[in-house]
């Protein structure tokens, strides 16, 4: 019995997107927040003086505004998961912005796939390695937040 498995990471996308990079989690984020603040300020809508371009009266981002984390990943934690320091409505606001962002990511990360394969076919090394998984019936392991791997595949 085969019992085979791959655990892919960030440089298989890399390898997969070459030469058109594939954007890194922060850029991704950097993105989503600019499409959400595109979204927040549209002409229809009042805006308090407090603004981070994603919530007014209550701002999420940083006075530089980026997020007030470390990095983008670990934002997107502290939103998910209720915090024991908050109260119940203002994790409800952290889930509720964490929804937003994760709708947001969801299209800027469809629109880098259909990009990085848009002007070429998935190298024939990949071709060639996605049919031997599917062949061997292989355990494929991804860290990846992309869809180069199922795009091949389809």
């Amino acid at each position: 019995m085969r019992s085979d498995a791959f655990v892919l990471g960030a440089g298989f996308s890399i390898a997969v997107a070459d030469p058109a990079p594939f954007p890194t989690a922060a850029q991704l984020g950097l993105d989503a927040i600019a499409m959400l603040r595109a979204i927040h300020r549209s002409p229809a809508r009042d805006h308090s003086s407090v603004c981070d371009g994603l919530s007014c009266d209550d701002p999420q981002l940083d006075a530089t505004g980026r997020w007030p984390t470390r990095t983008f990943e670990q934002w997107l934690s502290l939103l998910a998961e209720p915090q024991p320091w908050l109260h119940p409505q203002d994790n409800d606001r952290n889930r509720a912005l964490f929804a937003e962002l994760l709708s947001t990511l969801s299209a800027c990360l469809r629109s880098s796939t259909d990009e990085a394969l848009r002007f070429k076919a998935p190298p024939d090394w990949l071709v060639g390695l996605v049919r031997r998984w599917l062949a061997d019936g292989t355990d494929v392991v991804t860290f990846n937040y992309d869809t180069l791997v199922e795009a091949t595949i389809d």
